[in-house]
């Protein structure tokens, strides 16, 4: 019998002092979530509640999907009357757990909605608490970019304002440690999605949700996508549309990093760059004219917004993020009526639903070049029927989703060609006549 059963025995056998020295002689040695999992039961069943919530606390940090762990502290949580960040864990953590403990869980939460007043009857209720759900690229990092941060702040300030918040990570990545705090501050968590991860030549194996199940599972009055244009598709791309059908009475609030805006003909920019500046100014605008609200950090990008577009909705989140500001702009959201679905998805999506069979199959880099082949079939396509501007449209999406592939080489030389053409049937021969020393 090894020390790490010894110390399970001792504990078994009422022996709490030994079977605590076992376990922290074995966790000097080595740090697991397993480890710090059965310290902290030790510790709970002794009646150190405070120590056993740093105990579980540290498995997660360690293993943040540990399925013992996540169950122990969302009970220990619970039994605290802390249902604000008890609920998420449990909720995540049910589908994971043995029929017996399954339904015991069940039970509890079953029994906690039963006892839960009613917001309306609540004491000093005086702010409708909300559903939402916060869509982000990954899972911010505060310490990575100022858009990160951001993102943090309005998610802390969201959960302090008493919101049940969910966040959607598209991609994990080697972001898991970003994770914790999350889970921590009793926010409800999912990533990698497997499904839109697909689109963008990124394999992922995980299969145990869907965005479907999750808005199905919740209504959610209000989603904030997180507009970034770093990983190639933006999230409202992706999710905008989905979200429209999966949940028609959810307000949806585009959070954008930055105004994309296409460089005027004159500003002597690299011909790439200016083909790339605008296909993200057209693809962000896509997105704006189907989001309820478009939020921004800078106040200026929201005020060049309001003077372009008249009538369209935007609120300026500033860098504080104060409870108040988000409190503001949440009221402002809920006047608002959902709107329908759009009759065509985004543009930059169209080749996946138009060239199924080609794409089908394909995974990783080579899904994602088959992709941009097919922007220029699609293109070629549009031409034929007299569509010049849609064609050009496509073709842009190649420059915004993977500039690098523009440099050299038989296919750029490709795309070249047919982009000239669509000058050409535009009727713009000065920029048709820059590609002939590309």
């Amino acid at each position: 019998m090894n020390r790490h059963n010894d110390a399970i025995l001792a504990f078994q056998q009422g022996r709490v002092a030994e079977a605590l020295c076992l376990l922290e002689e074995l966790l000097a040695a080595e740090e697991t979530a397993e480890l710090w999992n059965d310290w902290a039961a030790v510790q709970m069943g002794a009646g150190d509640l405070g120590k056993a919530e740093t105990g579980f606390a540290r498995a997660l940090e360690l293993d943040s999907i540990n399925t013992d762990a996540t169950a122990n502290l969302g009970l220990l949580l619970l039994g605290k009357g802390d249902s604000v960040r008890a609920l998420p864990l449990l909720t995540r953590v049910l589908p994971a757990l043995p029929e017996e403990q399954r339904k015991l869980v069940e039970a509890l939460l079953n029994a906690h909605a039963a006892n839960k007043p009613s917001i309306g009857n609540q004491p000093n209720s005086t702010t409708q608490k909300l559903n939402i759900l916060v869509v982000h690229e990954g899972f911010p990092d505060p310490k990575s970019s100022r858009l990160d941060l951001r993102v943090v702040q309005m998610l802390q300030t969201l959960r302090e304002l008493g919101h049940e918040v969910t966040v959607v990570a598209r991609e994990a990545g080697n972001d898991r440690e970003s994770e914790t705090p999350l889970l921590q501050a009793g926010i409800r968590v999912y990533a990698d999605d497997s499904e839109r991860l697909l689109y963008m030549g990124i394999e992922s194996k995980s299969a145990r949700w869907s965005l479907r199940q999750i808005v199905e599972q919740t209504s959610f009055e209000v989603a904030i996508l997180v507009q970034s244009f770093r990983r190639s598709l933006s999230v409202p791309e992706q999710y905008l549309d989905d979200l429209r059908s999966f949940s028609p009475g959810t307000r949806i609030v585009v959070f954008a990093d930055e105004l994309h805006v296409a460089p005027a003909r004159n500003d002597g920019a690299d011909l790439l760059a200016c083909e790339q500046k605008a296909d993200l100014a057209l693809r962000q605008w896509e997105t704006f004219q189907r989001a309820a609200i478009v939020a921004f950090p800078n106040p200026d990008d929201a005020a060049v917004l309001r003077e372009r577009c008249d009538g369209m909705r935007s609120e300026v989140v500033g860098n504080d993020l104060q409870s108040t500001t988000l409190a503001r702009v949440l009221q402002s959201i809920l006047s608002i009526t959902p709107k329908a679905r759009a009759e065509e998805g985004c543009s930059v999506l169209q080749v996946e639903a138009l060239f199924q069979e080609r794409l089908a199959g394909k995974t990783g880099e080579s899904r994602r070049l088959k992709q941009l082949e097919c922007y220029v079939r699609l293109a070629e396509q549009l031409l034929a029927e007299g569509k010049p501007e849609k064609a050009h449209e496509q073709l842009r999406h190649i420059f915004g989703r993977a500039p690098e592939v523009m440099r050299v080489g038989y296919f750029a030389s490709q795309v070249f060609i047919v982009l000239k053409r669509c000058y050409r049937k535009l009727g713009d021969l000065e920029m048709a006549a820059r590609f002939l020393c590309v």
